[in-house]
């Protein structure tokens, strides 16, 4: 009975003079027609790529069982799901942050909003405890970046407010007016095409009089939220 694919081939050393008995040739031929056979028929055992890596240039590769990849997996071509199976695509990294409680913005001064709940964060993209005003892109790619905000009501304070790349760089700004009823809302969005790792944040500004961002309920609490469209 040939070894493979159980166990490795290992005959007998053979010493200077003895002949070649035809149960040695035999044994031969039938590890060469397993391993022939598991070739062309499809390998019934585990394989490990340690090193370099695994190349096919036509046919398919067909799995039958689950499959774990340490590394870094890349498609050039569409990823289609199985007749009988499922396919979970990899966490899309993204972030929305807010606020628990409401946040008095001082007058004239431009002001970074921290925020100190997540409502969903995939891929450690923000902390409550260090920098909360800011969320990480960790990765270069194509990002959206968005924020919302609602004001208590105050009849002599606009408000404006900018979306920041690393603090320097605006990428979308808008303004209101003086709002003497409560639930003032304000939105901006827009997009960052980066090839390093940045951070954004949220900051604001009241003209007038101090305002205060709400975090009540009616429109759904003011948030800041980023998602990488692709890489």
């Amino acid at each position: 009975m040939p070894s493979y694919p159980t166990s490795v081939f290992s005959p007998a050393s053979k010493n200077t003079g003895e002949t070649i008995q035809p149960a040695h040739v035999n044994d031969l031929e039938s590890e060469v027609n397993a391993v022939e056979s598991g070739l062309l028929n499809g390998l019934n055992h585990a394989v490990t790529i340690s090193t370099g890596g695994l190349t096919i240039s036509t046919g398919s590769l067909n799995v039958g069982g689950p499959s774990t990849f340490a590394g870094p997996v890349v498609f050039s071509s569409a990823v289609s799901f199985g007749a009988n199976g499922s396919f979970t695509a990899p966490r899309v990294p993204c972030a929305k942050v807010s606020a628990s409680a409401d946040i008095a913005i001082a007058t004239d001064a431009w002001t970074g909003v921290s925020w100190d709940t997540e409502v969903y964060d995939s891929t450690g993209l923000h902390s409550t405890a260090t920098n909360s005003s800011r969320v990480n892109l960790t990765s270069s790619g194509l990002w959206r970046v968005s924020a919302f905000t609602e004001w208590a009501g105050n009849a002599t304070g606009g408000v404006r407010l900018r979306l920041m790349v690393n603090d320097t760089q605006c990428i979308g700004a808008v303004s209101d007016t003086p709002r003497s009823v409560p639930g003032a809302v304000q939105a901006v969005a827009s997009y960052l095409a980066t090839s390093t790792t940045d951070y954004v944040g949220l900051v604001v500004v009241s003209d007038g009089s101090t305002r205060t961002i709400s975090n009540s309920s009616l429109y759904g609490g003011s948030w800041l939220a980023v998602e990488r469209l692709s890489g």
